[in-house]
């Protein structure tokens, strides 16, 4: 396998996993509020599980965009 289709695989996977991490963002959170130590911070926790899947799916797409042809 070629380094340029390697990158697109791998590439297409950062995507997928973002897109996964932000769809279970409400499902964790119902999780994450029965944690007394979070209660009082369940917005910044919120916003950095969706940050996170919007780094993830930023970098796939990088990723995409530098090796397409």
């Amino acid at each position: 396998m070629d380094k340029r289709k390697f990158q697109m695989i791998y590439g297409s996977i950062i995507i997928f996993i973002g897109i996964l991490v932000v769809y279970r963002v409400p499902e964790v959170m119902v999780k994450v509020e029965g944690i007394e130590s979070f209660s009082g911070s369940l917005l910044l926790v919120r916003a950095c599980f969706y940050i996170l899947g919007g780094l993830l799916i930023l970098a796939g797409v990088q990723k995409l965009y530098k090796n397409r042809k």
